[in-house]
């Protein structure tokens, strides 16, 4: 396990954000080649010009997509309908997630309940041709709310914390389910494809990963087409949402209190997905464990996730107590296949 004090998520097997995996290219055409070279390359990391796991992706018929970072949140550009979109990668949005402003054109076919502190009824439309990173969709559902306008810019769906960020539309898990994405969030990238990998492809990446010094975290199917991951809070054991559509990793309100967690440093506005205003505070736990990451008196968002049908005091048959968000993902250097489920990362310690 490596020992870290910096803020900077690391790579494997030398100091860049990729995953290296050798110095041979692959040939490409046969699945069975491919996979041999492959395990080779991980095993001499250290030859000239080496693979990346982005050229290995690439290989395999993956689409890459830079991911912009803006205050902590994931964005990239689609076309929805031919017209060019700001959206947001959200593996905590159950589904993806269209503004109001640009879904007067599309047809509705329908209507979605959103959680929250009630049940939330919400139009259904029908984006007919979505293009993202060279590859097109059709057909894709997605609820309508509104994301830009209130709050000065502030994304009050799909995302935890507000700040001054903006989107037209929310990439759900929905979305990167079908489109069997691949989030490398230490390098910034998500890689995608139209048809599904073969189970030679998915078992070749999973051989790599683990060649390469990754561990795979096991996750928490919550039945509502997201996942989560068991995770200890000053020895507390709990389950946190995996959520990249988060601003920062966080802790319900309700359990913080029970577990002595008191918010004494800077204040801050959540808006849940009724749109709702609360207060919410940042503490800091003096050991939290999650994601093969054990991270000391590390600074998390508090408040009531009851706004978002979880926390302590949602009717939930599934006790989700916290978020995991993109600053412990990057920490960890993980890779999350969004199409298998499976998370990849370098396990580490930080201390703050």
């Amino acid at each position: 396990m490596a020992n870290d004090t910096d803020d900077k998520a690391i790579g494997i097997m030398n100091s860049s954000r990729d995953v290296h995996l050798g110095g041979l290219s692959f040939p490409g055409f046969r699945e069975l080649v491919v996979g041999l070279v492959a395990c080779f390359l991980v095993a001499n990391p250290t030859r000239a010009g080496a693979k990346t796991l982005g050229d290995m992706l690439v290989e395999l018929s993956y689409k890459p997509v830079k991911m912009q970072l803006a205050e902590n949140f994931w964005y990239v550009d689609v076309k929805l309908n031919g017209r060019t979109r700001r959206a947001l990668v959200d593996t905590g949005s159950t589904c993806c997630v269209v503004d109001k402003g640009i879904a007067g054109k599309l047809p509705r076919v329908g209507e979605t309940e959103i959680a929250g502190a009630q049940r939330i009824k919400r139009d259904v439309a029908l984006i007919e041709k979505l293009e993202f990173g060279g590859a097109v969709f059709t057909n894709v559902a997605a609820s309508v709310a509104e994301l830009r306008d209130p709050w000065e810019g502030r994304v009050p769906t799909g995302t935890h914390i507000a700040q001054r960020s903006s989107c037209e539309a929310i990439l759900g898990n929905d979305f990167l389910e079908r489109s069997h994405s691949i989030l490398h969030v230490g390098a910034h990238m998500l890689y995608l494809r139209v048809d599904a990998p073969t189970a030679t492809q998915t078992n070749l990446l999973a051989k790599t990963l683990a060649v390469s010094g990754m561990t795979r975290v096991a996750l928490c199917d919550i039945g509502s087409q997201c996942w989560a991951v068991r995770a200890k809070v000053n020895g507390n054991t709990t389950t946190m949402l995996l959520d990249t559509g988060a601003f920062a990793t966080g802790i319900d309100s309700t359990s913080a209190k029970r577990w002595g967690i008191t918010g004494k440093h800077t204040q801050i506005a959540t808006y849940g997905t009724d749109n709702r205003k609360s207060t919410g505070m940042v503490s800091k736990v003096d050991l939290l464990e999650v994601c093969e990451c054990r991270l000391v008196n590390y600074p998390v968002a508090v408040g009531d996730l009851s706004q978002w049908g979880i926390g302590a005091k949602s009717s939930s048959v599934y006790q989700i107590e916290g978020l995991v968000a993109n600053d412990v993902l990057a920490r960890a250097n993980a890779v999350f296949d969004c199409g298998t489920g499976n998370l990849w990362v370098v396990p580490r310690t930080i201390t703050k």
